[in-house]
């Protein structure tokens, strides 16, 4: 690809194509330098734990890990986080050995075990993409919820300067639905953020975990999600509400994959207690790590279940019934996934006008172009697209409230790979997002 071949009608549009242009291909550049981060969530159920409910006869070991190398081998993760483990390094060895590295796959490790009581989490980490920079841990009432930060190695350590840091939280907060239980969530919830603002800088944060929690209004969540505090969780997918026996949720539920059981919780697919949520700077990309849109899903979740079973009719077509099998038989949790990208954000400068707080553009793209806007004033602006060669495609204009905007509209980008949008404001000022047409 020449960059330089293009024609001009004056040396002031030579001079701003010839800049895009080279902007553009520095920027094409950086892309390939990118790493997608594939994030896996998982309540085990009393994973080599035993219980008078939860015996060896049925919920057995060999199982298990049957049917969890069906479903990682299907949703390799790079990052796999787990709650419900039993508290013992020997058993977070035999999901290691037995499960992750096995096939020809040697690149799996692990943090250490913390853990008070008989279960604790585990984190597992693709070793050719990311090392376990820490690991702490804070003590609640009821379970440990620890955190680790991990950093990422990059392919070409040339393109990338700095060293990107990503922590991931790893809780299964307090069972029940009296207020008792409640308010224990909500203590856990305090002790975390109260941890994290002493200790930590606000950044690149996931919170995995079984939460329990039934409703969003519920003070555990309502802490996580509170606009003033210094380490605000977002929810993804934005599904926030009332989850539990709710049909308008239940895409997003995860758990019960039963609906009768000995081990496994029966009711059906009525709760979403499984959650991955991120900080403001991972989503939008400001600390060199960004969540790719519309990656997040429950894996398995089609729904078409609610109050059902996982294999109940209608068939669930969301996965290949091997794994659809697997997920019943190895937990009544459903594993959440979500995926990150490490690099700079779908955009080549980052400089906003003070007008605008926030702009995102959703990629990788399809039929739609879909952006968030945040202004802080009603105007019109101008959204360009360009191809890699400087080029105009087509043009609009929209108009921007005060507050959040969404805009959406239909692409007109028919072959695959990368463009731009350049956003053009009242006041002269403009930025430049790339987006991934596929």
């Amino acid at each position: 690809m020449n960059f330089l071949e293009l024609s001009f009608t004056d040396s002031n549009t030579m001079i701003k194509k010839f800049t895009l242009s080279i902007t553009v291909f520095l920027s094409f550049l950086q892309l390939q330098s990118q790493d997608t981060i594939n994030l896996v969530h998982y309540n085990l159920l009393h994973y080599n734990n035993y219980t008078s409910y939860c015996t060896s006869s049925n919920n057995p070991l060999d199982e298990k890990n049957a049917s969890l190398k069906v479903i990682l081998d299907h949703k390799r993760p790079d990052i796999f986080t787990v709650n419900e483990m039993h508290c013992s390094s020997q058993t977070a060895d035999i999901l290691l050995d037995e499960v992750l590295n096995i096939g020809g796959i040697d690149y799996y490790q692990r943090a250490g075990m913390s853990c008070t009581g008989y279960l604790s989490n585990m984190i597992y980490y693709n070793s050719e993409k990311l090392g376990l920079a820490s690991q702490d841990a804070v003590q609640t009432n009821v379970r440990v919820i620890d955190i680790y930060k991990l950093y990422h190695i990059p392919e070409d350590a040339d393109l990338i300067s700095d060293t990107v840091f990503l922590h991931v939280i790893v809780a299964h907060l307090k069972a029940g639905n009296d207020g008792d239980d409640a308010a224990e969530r909500a203590d856990e919830v305090q002790k975390l953020l109260d941890h994290l603002e002493q200790y930590y800088t606000p950044g690149n944060f996931v919170f995995a975990g079984d939460y329990n929690v039934y409703t969003s209004s519920e003070t555990a969540f309502t802490k996580l999600i509170n606009p003033d505090a210094p380490f605000r969780f977002f929810d993804p997918v934005e599904m926030i509400g009332n989850w539990h026996n709710n049909e308008y949720f239940a895409p997003v539920h995860t758990q019960s994959t039963h609906t009768s059981g000995g081990c496994p919780s029966s009711g059906g697919m009525d709760d979403r207690f499984d959650f991955i949520l991120a900080t403001e700077q991972l989503i939008n990309g400001t600390a060199g790590v960004y969540y790719l849109p519309n990656s997040y899903h429950a894996i398995g979740q089609d729904g078409e279940h609610f109050n059902l079973s996982l294999l109940d009719p209608p068939t669930n077509t969301s996965v290949p019934q091997d794994v659809l099998q697997a997920l019943y038989t190895m937990s009544d949790h459903l594993p959440v996934s979500m995926k990150v990208v490490v690099g700079e954000a779908a955009g080549i400068n980052d400089f906003l006008p003070e007008h605008i707080r926030h702009l995102r553009v959703l990629n990788p793209v399809n039929h739609d172009i879909n952006i968030r806007i945040f202004a802080r004033m009603a105007q019109k602006i101008n959204v360009e697209l360009i191809d890699v060669m400087g080029r105009e495609i087509d043009s609009w204009d929209f108009f921007l409230h005060n507050g959040n905007n969404r805009i959406g509209f239909e692409s007109v980008i028919s072959s695959p790979g990368v463009y731009f949008l350049r956003f053009s404001f009242a006041d002269d000022t403009h930025i430049t997002k790339k987006i991934l047409k596929y």
